[in-house]
């Protein structure tokens, strides 16, 4: 049975993914939406690309207010179409500017099970909301909503001051800490 995923692409429609046939590209670390987007462009949207996200907090002028940050600075995702994508980029300014991973001679395929979390934490646009949480008593967290709520045992810690959580995510045999949001509903 093959498990599939709806997913927001550019321009508002949604299409259809499974949890297979995921590649990793690499591109300059703070260039991912920039690479994402001018590949659509150069392509006419020809290639299912994704930039998971994660919705941060800062503080700007003594309020916090919500930002996007790549969850993977310098990497891409490619739905199937690797070898056509490198031919397409081959006459343009992108040319070794988006590099696919490589492993063992061959193109780093992103595995169902790591895909699938990927896909059940972020929302159809690829971005991983703020998780609302609250402190107790004895200043533990208890996570009421959001896509930490089924992932608690993958939280290395939570930093109420900075409106942040570091989880450890395993990607491609390596564990990965990636930051996310968390917002504080009340303390009990």
């Amino acid at each position: 049975m093959e498990v599939q995923h709806i997913m927001s692409m550019d321009g508002g429609s949604t299409k259809v993914f499974d949890f297979a046939n995921w590649y990793v590209m690499s591109t300059k670390s703070g260039r991912e939406m920039k690479a994402k987007a001018e590949i659509a462009d150069l392509t006419s949207n020809q290639y299912n690309l994704f930039v998971p996200c994660r919705e941060l907090f800062h503080r700007f002028g003594g309020t916090y207010r919500k930002i996007l940050r790549p969850m993977f600075p310098g990497y891409l995702f490619i739905y199937k179409h690797v070898e056509s994508l490198l031919t397409d980029l081959r006459h343009s300014h992108l040319k070794g500017h988006v590099r696919p991973v490589i492993f063992d001679h061959t193109f780093a395929m992103v595995r169902e099970p790591e895909m699938a979390l990927l896909m059940k934490i972020t929302d159809p646009k690829g971005v991983v909301k703020a998780s609302k949480v609250i402190a107790d008593e004895n200043r533990t967290i208890i996570i009421k909503s959001g896509p930490l709520k089924d992932v608690t045992g993958r939280i290395l810690y939570i930093n109420q001051k900075k409106r942040k959580a570091m989880l450890l995510v395993k990607l491609l045999d390596k564990s990965v800490r990636v930051a996310v949001g968390i917002e504080m509903i009340r303390s009990e």
